[in-house]
């Protein structure tokens, strides 16, 4: 299947503040200070020092400004710089690899499952409340839900412009009376560059040690600074290829039974089947069959199709288990069941094996903004964000299964026998 999803945002505003006149008293050096304080104490007055400077932001989590150290909410942050000198510069592998996150973290790697976001999703789980518990926001501004299909309750961590981030404000405590319900479990907040100084490009790679699953990152960004304003645009590409279930040693197997008997022995091999005179199933687990037709009118349970044999009335069909005593069907009476239900299997089978451990994927994004602060005391700042996101995605989740229930005079029904390649089942059975 292949999901494509384009997101376009734009975001304009203008923000008023007034800004008060800080002044500084310079300093001065360490022998006038000796000088100045003993002559204070001699005549028993006080000499006021200069306080070290601190710029104020808006904390995440606050409309207040003050400092990050003075804000009374814990505060986690995660500069990109640092992230990757740990091999991190996907936005999904760093937040939900922070501390903060706790719980079921959605990836790439949720393959056949009814997502929210749907496919090709990454979400963060902060403190195990769920995705569409906490906020996600780009300088304070909220990101929009996104994905392909399904239905968005939380913003795609993918499509977060990795260049443009300069750091990565995880508020820890739930700060729905400032922004709302959805930040009840905490919020997260991308905050983007301002320190451009001409263009840059980066090119990143990663290949696993096992076959599959390479992928390529090219990033570029341009920028300029000026004493009252600034702008930046960078966009990316990235390039990911499938990685097979067969391409791994922990998933290039079929999925096999795990049992520790009573003197601490691990068992794989399947006793069961062999034990109703069915061949051996080996290590494999019995999951998802195909091939076969249920029968619940008539007392045969599940026939399949065995091309040029039949154990009954059913014409290259073979009822799989004796409804009389239990055990497997053996029309040839060699004492084993003639249903070998492995070969039925998908487990551990090529089809099941080029599922997509996580699918390939191509991703694009180009996000511009700026700012600028007029002249005067109202101290007048318009900006503006544009982002666009493009993201392409092909999944293959393994074999469908499909059980429909078809009416009796369907002509492709096998008990139909007003059809050229009918039986009645009925006769069938009792011919068996």
């Amino acid at each position: 299947m292949r999901f494509i999803d384009r997101k376009i945002s734009l975001a304009m505003a203008v923000s008023l503040a007034l800004a008060g006149a800080v002044q500084a008293q310079e300093g001065e050096d360490e022998g006038d200070l000796e000088e100045s304080a003993v002559e204070a104490t001699a005549s028993n007055t006080s000499t006021p020092q200069a306080a070290p400077s601190m710029d104020e932001v808006v904390v995440t989590g606050s409309r207040l400004r003050r400092d990050t150290f003075s804000s009374v909410a814990p505060l986690q942050i995660i500069t990109t710089e640092f992230a990757k000198e740990a091999g991190l510069i996907d936005a999904a592998d760093i937040l939900q690899g922070s501390t903060a996150a706790t719980g079921q973290q959605i990836d790439l790697t949720f393959q056949g499952f009814v997502l929210d976001n749907g496919p090709a999703a990454s979400t963060v789980d902060l403190r195990g409340l769920g995705a569409n518990r906490n906020l996600v926001l780009i300088n304070g501004r909220r990101v929009s839900p996104s994905g392909v299909e399904g239905a968005p309750a939380a913003p795609n961590l993918n499509l977060l412009p990795r260049s443009l981030v300069e750091r990565y404000d995880i508020l820890l405590d739930g700060a729905s009376s400032v922004y709302g319900s959805d930040a009840i479990a905490g919020v997260v907040n991308a905050i983007l560059r301002k320190d451009f100084d001409g263009f840059e490009i980066e090119v990143f790679s990663n290949q696993p040690e096992q076959s599959g699953g390479q992928d390529t990152t090219v990033t570029a960004s341009w920028g300029f600074n000026t004493d009252r304003g600034l702008f930046g645009i960078g966009a990316e590409y990235v390039k990911s290829s499938k990685a097979a279930l067969g391409d791994r040693d922990w998933t290039g197997d079929c999925t096999s039974n795990v049992e520790i008997d009573e003197n601490g022995q691990i068992r794989t091999e399947d006793q069961y089947w062999a034990s109703i005179n069915y061949p051996s199933y080996g290590n494999c687990a019995f999951q998802s069959v195909a091939a076969r037709t249920f029968i619940p009118a008539i007392d045969a349970g599940s026939i399949y199709y065995t091309p040029g044999y039949t154990n009954g009335g059913w014409p290259n069909f073979s009822e799989s288990g004796d409804p009389y005593t239990g055990l497997g069907a053996d029309g040839n009476g060699d004492g084993i069941g003639d249903i070998n239900l492995f070969d039925y299997d998908f487990n551990g089978k090529p089809s099941q094996l080029d599922a997509d451990l996580f699918p390939a994927s191509t991703r694009y994004n180009i996000m511009a903004y700026g700012e600028y602060t007029f002249e005067g005391e109202a101290n007048l700042t318009p900006y503006f964000e544009a982002n666009y996101s493009y993201l392409e995605i092909d999944s293959k989740s393994g074999e469908g299964q499909l059980f429909p229930t078809v009416p009796a005079l369907n002509p492709f029904n096998l008990c139909n026998p007003n059809q050229p390649n009918g039986v009645d089942c009925g006769l069938a059975m009792g011919a068996y």
